[in-house]
């Protein structure tokens, strides 16, 4: 049997962490934390995210980046409850990705009133394989596990 021994000599995803670096900039100036709610579809994201946008916890300014292959019925259901929500669509411009990476959420920061919000949830698309591994620049990383359990 022959064995080839190839040297990586640069990350995969130096691109998408050199964005993610500046996504990361740019919320440290506007002192924006932000939250990568991540899990499947289905799941109760937009639920949760419903729940505290209805009753914020004291001095908490919620905004949501909300990710989508397709549609934007989750962020009209947050947008009743007057909160900033910027739709991004991953199939127009974007191949249909299964999740947002950071040049996504880059081409979504011009949307964002980032003056405005002290709090940013980035609603993922939803497939926690591809998800798992990308940094799009948040702070931490939430994955709901069940929003229907008793």
């Amino acid at each position: 049997m022959h064995r080839t021994k190839v040297r990586i000599v640069e990350d995969a995803l130096d691109a998408n962490n050199t964005i993610a670096r500046a996504n990361r900039e740019d919320f440290d100036r506007h002192q924006v934390a932000v939250v990568n709610l991540m899990s499947a579809p289905g799941a109760g994201k937009t639920s949760l995210l419903e729940r505290i946008a209805a009753d914020p916890p004291d001095g908490v300014r919620l905004g949501v980046l909300e990710g989508d292959v397709q549609g934007s019925l989750d962020a009209d259901r947050l947008a009743t409850l007057h909160v900033p929500v910027t739709q991004l669509n991953t199939d127009p411009g974007f191949g249909g990705e299964c999740h947002l990476d950071a040049n996504m959420v880059r081409s979504a920061l011009p949307a964002l009133p980032l003056a405005d919000i002290g709090l940013l949830v980035i609603e993922n698309v939803g497939n926690l394989s591809s998800t798992s591994s990308a940094s799009c620049t948040t702070w931490t990383r939430c994955i709901p596990a069940c929003s229907t359990c008793s």
